[in-house]
């Protein structure tokens, strides 16, 4: 059966619409013809060159990334310059290149939803509302047993396959949790106001873990190893609709391992 890349953006768009992005988003068509047909179609958190050689050596025309490759309009398409050389080097290929960024972190069947399944929180809910068709930003919910800083480390690790988890705060036990994936440090007012023991998010501001802190623990994780256990449920639902073969690259990290050195 014959796949073409609308039918790629129909179905990313019934499972998490392009109109809930922000308006500032990118997501959908970035690069491609909307009537090519799909080889394979590779998910990954964010374009590289080592995503596009993977996709390129398996014969995948089509790249699907949660995070867009360009955002800001380009003027010149140098290959000095880092994104311009990524495009560039997908056209060269013939790599269609899609994007489902802040559509699907607010989707029903999203990011933040899957973040919340995966570590069994239970009646969870948005942590804000954000528009109609939407489940909306962060989640909040309730774990069935009390559970330890050590043992939520633990199955953060088991289930989002986080590398390291830092704690802020003096609560030390936690059954009501908030979480929002990626950069959610404006959500965590919202977090304590609805009751949250604890806020897991990746990205926060200085001022913002000082504030929160005095009202809640906070814990803050990898922002990519976070947003990638948070694409797993997309792959699985994308390859059980599409009659492609669907490839996960969500492993391939845009960024060398950090060495942290304390003193």
């Amino acid at each position: 059966m014959l796949c073409t890349i609308r039918d790629i953006l129909n179905m990313v768009d019934k499972m998490a619409p392009f109109k809930l992005q922000e308006e500032w988003d990118n997501s959908g068509l970035i690069l491609g013809d909307p009537s090519s047909h799909v080889e394979g179609v590779a998910v990954a958190l964010d374009l590289t060159i080592e995503v596009i050689e993977k996709a390129n050596v398996n014969k995948i025309n089509t790249i699907v990334t949660h995070h867009p490759p360009l955002i800001t309009p380009m003027k010149r398409w140098e290959t000095t310059d880092y994104t311009a050389s990524l495009l560039c080097t997908a056209a060269r290929h013939n790599i269609n290149l899609i994007a489902a960024h802040t559509n699907l972190d607010v989707a029903y069947n999203g990011i933040n939803v899957a973040l919340a399944e995966l570590i069994n929180l239970l009646d969870f809910k948005p942590l804000l509302q954000s528009q109609e068709g939407a489940f909306g930003l962060g989640a909040v919910g309730y774990l069935k047993n009390e559970i330890s800083r050590e043992e939520l480390a633990n199955l953060l690790n088991e289930r989002w396959r986080v590398s390291w988890v830092k704690f802020y705060g003096s609560k030390a036990d936690f059954k009501t949790i908030a979480l929002c994936g990626g950069s959610g440090g404006e959500l965590w007012s919202d977090a304590w106001n609805l009751g949250a023991d604890i806020y897991i998010t990746a990205d926060m501001k200085y001022h913002q873990i000082i504030e929160a802190q005095r009202h809640l623990t906070v814990a803050i994780v990898d922002h990519g190893e976070m947003e990638r256990s948070g694409l797993f449920k997309f792959i699985q639902d994308l390859q059980h609709y599409l009659p492609v073969k669907v490839y996960d690259l969500t492993d391939i990290k845009p960024y060398a391992s950090a060495e942290v050195m304390s003193f």
